[in-house]
């Protein structure tokens, strides 16, 4: 953003017209999310993107017509296909733009600078932007959390009102600086990489000739260290990166202890095995040791788990060893993890990874603009894992032996159409393969997915938005949805079924072993009562008498699960892949979700309890039609057919390699 901040000043004083065009809402497949800005000029396109394409054309061609007319406006576009309506992009999903002017008559470029001030010094702020083009506010975050609206947890970019005002609010994180320890030619090649992802990278070489500025004209600052004295130069924050290149083994090994006795949040080290074992002996002499990972995941359908690393192997289960293997659910081999504990402290101390490594952020950040990536609410990284690659590789072949080729009933192939699915945010992972799946009998339908809490989706469906398939967690959504007669009568299957689980970070070394000692948690994301696997975990709380009972278990408050869990810290998320994320990168160090959402993570995420049926009931996944009055016969159609393939074995056998239970009611 600082770059952006520069640009829009710099057009200021030269007394130049500018119209800042933002993303503030999304839907469904889109090229770009909120947080996309663009600058655009009388003579068209000055920086940055929302998202190219026919999006783009259109919002500079209307910017131009803005800065002309020097006002603002808030317009939404349909980036779908269709005679009569939409872009025409394959995306299909929609997106509200704002188009800001920007002249200096309402002191733009004092708050401007103020957040670039703030950009420059990794101080977190949020930036305010009037939607009627009436001035922009920057609040740094200590004033933010003193404002009401600071206590709705609704993300880092919403929609609030402020003094009067509709403003389009974001925040921005102090994003953590990026430590590369070595100033070799690995250091040179990813750096430029890196600062174009707006990270700030220093670099550490114990050689001059490898701390040249002329090196590193784009990192925040290089320094001459000795790598056994790191602790005394450096301070590392939690949300700091540590990338370790050096020339040699000695030299990673000094590196890599420092780094464990740090909270970064990533710690990566480059080289082969052979590498791996030089730096075990290192810092093993240092006070550190490899900590055998205790778990035994057993995949078969009732979930049973094996908690001493004595179990039989063979056995349709995996154990960790101290030895490397790999994984291979389809075969139920073993596997392993391993871990750093300091053994000379009395706190572990652990090595956090991010969803994302930094060099997996490299690979994909040129991607992230083309058509097809999936708006969410989870910023979350999406980082796929060997098992990940396995499974689904598993599960595709298996539906396709099990396919026989149909498409509708009657064998017919639809013409083109796109039919929009609202799925809950923990069926994400899964229905990208089922899409897959389904379009290779019907390959002119377009599946566009949105996905969000089931109570979310409802609202949405009832306040009119356009939606061809609604595929819930839960069944209160769609009973509700089926009252106000906003389903198409006969289409609703209970599709799924799946189990709550009791999950912790890997290397956590927490007390808690289930929902019965949840008290002993430093903190807990837990999801809002609204959201299924909310609901789910408060009905398992009063069935367990940890909860006292209530008529409705989902208006049980978050503090009331705190005060019963004798006061507990609880980190409220808005949907189960928030409450997956937070666990998994180390904020909270435990949260219920859904065993389907440890699918792909398994590295990252250790199952304390699978929460048995009786403590929550079933827990039922029910997909219909909705009724879409602007859907022509072929949508609803397709539509139709969707759910009805969703039924299918071929449909089952993917489900149940992504961890869902298929023996339903």
């Amino acid at each position: 953003m600082d770059e952006l901040y520069r640009k829009l000043l710099a057009q200021l004083e030269e007394g130049q017209d500018t119209v800042l065009a933002f993303i503030t809402e999304g839907g469904g497949s889109i090229p770009r999310t909120t947080g996309a800005y663009m600058l655009v000029g009388r003579e068209g396109r000055i920086f940055g993107t929302i998202g190219g394409g026919n999006l783009e054309y259109q919002a500079v061609l209307h910017a131009q017509e803005l800065v002309q007319e020097k006002k603002s406006e808030y317009r939404e576009y349909d980036l779908g296909t269709g005679e009569g309506k939409g872009l025409g992009m394959v995306c299909g999903g929609r997106v509200k733009v704002c188009f800001y002017f920007m002249n200096g008559a309402h002191g733009e470029a004092e708050s401007l600078a103020q957040a670039l001030a703030a950009q420059e010094q990794y101080r977190s702020y949020w930036i305010f932007f009037a939607l009627d083009g009436t001035g922009i506010r920057v609040l740094e975050k200590e004033a933010w959390e003193m404002l009401p609206a600071a206590q709705e947890k609704a993300g880092h970019c919403r929609i609030l009102e402020l003094d009067g005002k509709t403003y389009y609010a974001e925040e921005f994180c102090y994003d953590g600086k990026v430590y590369l320890c070595g100033g070799g030619h690995l250091a040179q090649e990813l750096v430029p990489v890196l600062h174009h992802l707006d990270f700030c990278c220093i670099v550490l070489d114990d050689r001059e000739e490898y701390v040249d500025k002329a090196l590193f004209p784009d990192a925040g600052q290089t320094m001459l260290v000795d790598f056994t004295k790191l602790d005394e130069i450096l301070s590392i924050r939690k949300n700091d990166y540590l990338v370790i290149v050096t020339r040699g083994h000695r030299c990673d090994a000094d590196a890599e202890a420092f780094a464990l006795r740090t909270g970064a949040s990533y710690i990566g080290v480059v080289g082969k095995p052979q590498k791996d074992k030089v730096c075990a002996r290192k810092t093993g002499s240092a006070g550190f040791y490899r900590r055998t990972a205790r778990q035994c995941l057993c995949p078969d359908r009732n979930r049973d788990r094996k908690r001493d690393a004595g179990g039989d192997c063979n056995q349709h289960c995996r154990t960790a060893h101290s030895d490397p293997v790999s994984k291979n659910r389809k075969t139920k081999r073993c596997t392993s993890g391993a871990s750093y504990v300091n053994i000379q402290n009395e706190e572990s101390i652990i090595m956090k990874k991010k969803t994302v490594s930094i060099l997996l952020m490299a690979a994909m950040a040129p991607s992230l603009a083309a058509c097809g990536f999936s708006n969410s609410t989870d910023s979350s990284s999406k980082s796929s894992s060997k098992a990940e690659s396995t499974s689904a590789s598993s599960a595709s072949s298996e539906a396709e032996s099990a396919s026989s080729a149909k498409s509708t009933a009657d064998g017919e192939v639809f013409d083109d159409t796109t039919v929009t699915v609202f799925a809950a945010k923990s069926l994400n992972s899964v229905m990208e393969t089922l899409i897959s799946e389904y379009n290779k009998t019907q390959p002119n339908v377009k599946l566009v997915g949105s996905y969000d809490s089931s109570g979310t989706l409802m609202t949405q469906i009832e306040e009119g938005a356009s939606c061809d398939v609604f595929f819930s967690a839960a069944a209160k959504q769609m009973d509700q949805l089926e009252e106000e007669n906003l389903l198409v009568e006969g289409t609703r299957h209970n599709i799924v079924n799946n189990q709550v689980c009791v999950v912790t970070y890997e290397g956590s070394n927490t007390e808690v072993t289930g929902l019965e000692d949840l008290n002993k948690a430093s903190s807990i994301a837990l999801a809002d009562g609204s959201v299924p696997v909310g609901k789910y975990t408060r009905e398992a709380l009063v069935n367990a008498g940890i909860l006292e009972k209530a008529d409705d278990v989902s208006a049980i408050t978050t503090q009331q699960v705190s005060e019963a869990l004798s006061g507990v810290e609880i980190n409220e998320c808005a949907n189960v892949g928030a409450v997956t994320s937070a666990v998994a990168e180390g904020s909270n160090e435990v949260g219920t979700v859904y065993y389907s959402d440890t699918y792909g993570l398994e590295d990252r995420l250790k199952v304390l309890q699978v929460v048995p049926y009786d403590l929550t009931g079933n827990v039922i996944y029910p997909a219909a039609q909705v009724v879409n009055k602007e859907a022509d016969e072929t949508e609803q159609a397709a539509a139709k057919d969707f759910v009805e393939f969703l039924t299918s074995d071929e449909a089952a056998a993917i489900f149940r390699n992504y961890y869902f239970d298929t023996e339903v009611e």
